[in-house]
């Protein structure tokens, strides 16, 4: 019994400590909407982030992965991550390549969303994102970084634009139509 008494504050204090802390193995579920930290006291940063998202290319097509690199001057230790449709909460396509310490977590559908899986210093990763299989117009990799449990900025990449082109097909019966086609492939090859 001097044995539990003797370890009892200890275990409490332990469960405490647990309990207020940041979420070092990933962001809960429950911030797949907001994609903020729920820590206690934490509130987003108004100053300029220490953080970039650099994208490969700044417009996607279903069959081309981007790769998005966040980095920082500063070392940071969580993060939620998403690519959405301009003007919509919904993530759209799916992360692949996990770095290390890092998740893919299922808001609506698979690994649509990254996250941290340990809490740990970092000042660059890289992570694959690929696209819808259909064009969804303007995207962004938005969501929030975290310094520490306390100290976060919401970030949002540069704007991604969908290049699917339109299939038209032309009947090719008379000369007129032989300028439509014209129209169309000076159309589709000045893009």
């Amino acid at each position: 019994m001097l044995v539990l008494r003797f370890f009892s504050p200890i275990a409490v204090a332990i469960m405490w400590m647990g309990s207020t802390s940041a979420f070092p193995s990933g962001a809960p579920i429950s911030a797949c909407s907001h994609l903020l930290p729920i820590h206690e006291d934490a509130v987003p940063q108004q100053s300029p982030a220490p953080y970039w998202l650099l994208l490969s290319d700044t417009n996607y097509t279903s069959r081309r992965p981007i790769s998005l690199t966040v980095g920082s001057q500063q070392p940071f230790l969580a993060f939620m991550l998403q690519a959405r449709a301009k003007n919509s909460k919904r993530p759209v396509g799916r992360f692949f390549s996990a770095p290390q310490a890092s998740q893919f977590l299922r808001c609506e559908n698979t690994d649509d969303t990254f996250s941290h899986a340990a809490a740990f210093g970092r000042t660059e990763m890289t992570v694959i994102w690929q696209p819808p299989d259909e064009d969804v117009g303007q995207v962004s990799i938005v969501g929030s970084v975290a310094q520490n449990k306390y100290i976060f900025w919401v970030v949002e990449s540069d704007i991604m634009e969908g290049s699917s082109a339109a299939v038209h097909t032309v009947p090719l019966t008379d000369h007129t139509h032989w300028s439509s086609l014209s129209s169309v492939l000076s159309t589709v090859y000045s893009c």
